[in-house]
């Protein structure tokens, strides 16, 4: 099985807004934007087009590694491993740079809790958006 990214290109580059406060969360330390990312993600809302729900990324789920390395985890239960890097001043995440499936994403938000990217699929060539928890 394929993985299903997508991408924004025709999109105005938005700066990613990063909260790294957590009501939970006493302390003062505040994290970087690595320390945000590496994680394990799931998909809980995916859209095509901008409005369309995309039934078939929901529920993937995505670990992102301090190696630069990545698992996508299938609804199958099959994996993908690839790799990521942030660029343009951490508000995108380039995917496979030198893979048969590159895409860059654009972070419309990033926080300890939620990840919500914007990207052009490599599959469909449709914009897609994905908000992960």
């Amino acid at each position: 099985m394929v993985p299903l990214f997508s991408s924004c290109s025709d999109e105005p580059v938005a700066t990613p807004i990063v909260d790294q406060t957590d009501n939970n969360d006493s302390s003062d330390q505040t994290a970087s934007n690595h320390d945000l990312i590496m994680r394990h993600w799931v998909v809980e809302e995916a859209y095509v087009n901008g409005s369309t729900p995309d039934v078939s990324s929901k529920g993937l789920e995505i670990e992102f590694k301090s190696n630069k390395a990545y698992t996508l985890f299938m609804k199958d239960g099959s994996t993908f491993d690839g790799t990521w890097e942030f660029i343009d001043n951490e508000t995108k995440v380039d995917i496979d740079k030198n893979g048969q499936f590159h895409q860059t994403w654009t972070i419309q938000e990033l926080s300890k809790t939620k990840l919500d990217v914007k990207f052009v699929s490599p599959f469909t060539h449709q914009n897609a958006q994905w908000i992960m928890k």
